[in-house]
């Protein structure tokens, strides 16, 4: 099977608690971890929404650009925003 080149159909599941003053939650795949860093996500979802744009197209785009920076192949990249602002929840997802 495919276990041994490292893939599972199993999901890394964590459960995290919302607490007052979380901003969003992105859930991506390798693609987007591989070439951006946890807080450069954090950041890029935070310009985002203060610049009126998507932060699921904002993260894939700056994905791109770090795999062109780096010289490395992109691979797939899929990615899931979920911005909680005044008590509602806003989901954008993107795909390339």
């Amino acid at each position: 099977g495919l276990k041994e080149f490292g893939l599972s159909a199993v999901p890394d599941v964590r459960v995290i608690p919302l607490v007052t003053g979380r901003t969003c939650a992105i859930i991506g795949c390798d693609g987007l971890w591989d070439v951006v860093s946890a807080q450069e996500a954090v950041d890029i979802v935070h310009s985002a929404v203060q610049h009126g744009r998507d932060p699921s197209q904002s993260l894939l785009r700056a994905a791109r650009c770090a795999a062109d920076v780096e010289n490395v192949e992109l691979d797939n990249v899929s990615v899931i925003t979920l911005v909680f602002q005044e008590g509602t929840v806003a989901a954008r997802s993107a795909t390339g």
